[in-house]
């Protein structure tokens, strides 16, 4: 009796389907479709040697490449598109109010905070205290 050993889908993909870049379903458990950032076969064996072993099965039944590579690619293009245009929206709707909010904290701050070293790229700074020198005496103790 010949023995069969179970293939999965994504062992069934063609060269072009396990380029990087190409479009694969579940490669991670939350994203139903994406781009692959690193060959197939790295997820798979982070997959065996990082998930829990009950998780296995339906993560490797579920990899699988996109077969209808245009329609999501599409979509996913009209989704950034639209994403684009509400967040160009947004920031010009909260523009006025962000302005009023940054003077007004930089006001309070000079007020209340001015011995309090702060970058505006970077956020609060902190200085290193330098050691004190030990004399003979404390040495000895």
């Amino acid at each position: 009796m010949k023995k069969t050993t179970k293939r999965y889908p994504y062992q069934r993909a063609t060269k072009a389907q396990r380029q990087v870049g190409a479009w694969w379903w579940c490669i991670h458990h939350a994203v139903k479709a994406e781009r692959l950032s690193e060959p197939v076969a790295v997820r798979v064996a982070y997959i065996r040697a990082h998930k829990p072993a009950h998780e296995h099965e339906a993560r490797l039944r579920a990899l699988r490449p996109v077969r209808d590579v245009a329609a999501v690619a599409t979509a996913r293009q009209a989704y950034h598109a639209a994403f684009a245009s509400a967040r160009q929206a947004y920031h010009a709707a909260v523009a006025p109010a962000q302005q009023a909010y940054d003077a007004a904290v930089a006001t309070a701050w000079a007020r209340e905070c001015a011995d309090v070293p702060w970058d505006d790229r970077m956020g609060l700074i902190f200085t290193v205290a330098k050691a004190k020198k030990r004399t003979r005496k404390a040495r000895r103790k």
